[in-house]
């Protein structure tokens, strides 16, 4: 019986919804709440979700009244603080993150009166989590608390003949109601700034075990359908790893397990040309990677090929390279030479020339692959990356050259040393330290300084063992993000590394 009240309750939702949805009718609902509200509507399949919680302090006291924004920091793209909240009495403002890609480092900054009062960066925030965070005013962000989010709790969805919901991020709040009546608020964030729903999209919404089918059209937000959930899915991974589409990835199966990639081979490209593997960071993917390095711009302009492998997920669901972490079993290193063996047969590119670059944990795995792989790779570059304390500890004296740009406000990857991130990723010893290692290891003879800009120093180690170079980027006033020669680091990220790596 209780059965089929929740059908016709969704059926006649839904033909409220059909009514009464798009441009501006807004019909108010009389119907009471005698239930606690469904906290959100989660898009199945394409969602995911995280909730920072802010205390926004100046001088140890809270500041109230002030707009909190939040923008995902990709590097290459404009800063889009489309997140926001506004702080209580008590200097505290709870902003929710929705998009495909929630996982990843965000920087943000607070509003009072008209004028910008705080501004922060490196912030990192994990799909399916709760964090509290610091942001004293001047100060540095600090993340104090982290917990899961009940992502899949659909409790109080529907209370005898009332369905109340909510759900801010697409821009809309749903109060719907049995009378088939609707309210529908639009946010003038949607038209000034998108969201994860775009136009021409269609989406599917979980409402207390049934799903609504909407569709979005730029203008008007509409429900075409609704129908049993499917609780067959598996939800266990928090929405960590982004939904990718791999139709425009190459297959390429290792021990049995299929793993993908993005290749690039400029046109009319000669045989034998170099080839540089570009390693992603945690959480990201290659075509953020493809986008914002612009290597491939560098290949069209001087003739290599790239590739950009997919990393597999670790024990929490999230992309990632295994170098020497205890965060999974993944065999990085077999999977990565064994696609380089491939391409250079199936391309005739050189074997002698190949080479492995990445930002952050992929630079964390081209410091692997130089010591574990040396027949296969012949150089390293490592950019806001560092050797994870697994590899130090085991580091294999083999001579490679080496390129590393680190930032010295970087606070995932701190230059000093120690990895700001939970779990089996163990320690990490200071930049300067692992730079002398192998300028001493491989007897390198001089050293020269070179001032890129006020905040940059380039340290080039040469005259060393088996010809090899060493170039350490050393920066101030810069963080976790990738290199542009319009920002602190005054180098560009993707000519750096093809500068490095045409030396060998």
């Amino acid at each position: 019986m209780l059965e089929n009240i929740r059908i016709i309750a969704v059926i006649a939702l839904a033909a409220g919804l059909m009514w009464c949805c798009g441009g501006e009718r807004v019909t108010q609902s009389l119907t009471e709440t005698t239930g606690p509200p469904l906290g959100k509507l989660t898009a199945r399949d394409r969602a995911s979700q995280a909730v920072v919680v802010v205390n926004l302090s100046r001088d140890g006291a809270p500041v109230s009244g002030a707009r909190v924004e939040f923008s995902r920091a990709i590097a290459g793209r404009a800063a889009s603080y489309q997140w926001s909240g506004m702080t209580d009495e008590m200097g505290q403002a709870r902003v929710e993150i929705a998009s495909d890609n929630v996982t990843g480092y965000y920087r943000a900054r607070a509003w009072q009166d008209g004028s910008e009062v705080g501004s922060w960066s490196s912030i990192p925030v994990n799909s399916g989590y709760e964090v509290m965070l610091n942001l004293p005013i001047g100060e540095k962000a600090r993340a104090t608390e982290s917990s899961k989010m009940p992502m899949g709790d659909k409790s109080g969805a529907v209370n005898g003949l009332t369905l109340t919901a909510t759900y801010k991020n697409l821009g809309y709040t749903f109060d719907f109601g049995m009378d088939k009546s609707v309210v529908l608020t639009t946010s003038d964030n949607v038209a000034k700034n998108g969201s994860y729903l775009q136009s021409g999209q269609n989406v599917d919404v979980d409402v207390g075990g049934y799903v609504i089918n909407c569709t979005y059209d730029g203008t008007n937000f509409a429900i075409v359908g609704v129908g049993k959930s499917d609780k067959s899915r598996d939800d266990s991974k928090d929405g960590k790893s982004e939904h990718l589409d791999l139709s425009e990835y190459s297959e390429f199966s290792y021990n049995g397990i299929a793993r993908y990639y993005l290749f690039h081979k400029p046109r009319d490209l000669p045989e034998n040309a170099p080839l540089i593997f570009m390693l992603h960071g945690h959480g990201g993917n290659p075509e953020y990677l493809r986008e914002y390095s612009n290597l491939n711009f560098t290949a069209d302009s001087n003739g290599f090929a790239v590739v950009y492998p997919l990393g597999s997920e670790d024990y929490e669901g999230t992309r990632h390279w295994n170098a020497r972490l205890n965060v999974s079993n993944t065999d990085d290193i077999g999977f990565l030479s064994s696609l380089a063996r491939f391409l250079q047969v199936e391309h005739h590119l050189n074997s002698e020339k190949t080479f492995v670059a990445g930002v952050s944990n992929g630079g964390m795995m081209a410091y692997v692959l130089g010591m574990e792989a040396p027949n296969v790779f012949k150089g390293v570059a490592s950019i806001i990356g560092t050797m994870s304390g697994g590899a130090w500890q085991n580091r294999i004296p083999t001579p490679f050259p080496l390129l590393q740009l680190s930032g010295v406000n970087d606070e995932i990857v701190p230059i000093d040393g120690g990895l700001k991130i939970e779990g089996g990723w163990g320690g990490a010893p200071g930049m300067d330290i692992i730079i002398d290692y192998w300028s001493d290891q491989n007897s390198c003879l001089t050293t020269e300084t070179i001032d890129i800009n006020s905040d940059n120093t380039l340290y080039k180690h040469r005259d060393c063992n088996a010809n090899v170079e060493i170039w350490y980027y050393k920066i101030t006033n810069f963080g976790h993000e990738w290199p542009y020669a319009d920002n602190s680091a005054g180098v560009d990220g993707n000519q750096i590394v093809w500068d490095f790596f045409s030396r060998f």
